[in-house]
């Protein structure tokens, strides 16, 4: 995650941006892009939508 940003219009959400490198078997990077991502923020609101629905396993 290279940057965080809040909505100015829409409180309940924000972007990301993000960077995906992709390597081939040598090592070498052959792909690489990024790309900003729209995603909701957690809220008192809505944060059952984020909590893990499964126990973790130790």
């Amino acid at each position: 995650m290279l940057e965080v940003l809040e909505s100015k219009s829409r409180p309940d959400r924000g972007t990301i941006l993000v960077e995906t490198r992709a390597y081939n078997q040598s090592g070498q990077r052959v792909c690489s892009f990024r790309r900003r991502v729209l995603i909701p923020r957690r809220t008192a609101e809505n944060l059952e939508r984020f909590e893990p629905r499964f126990a973790k396993e130790d």
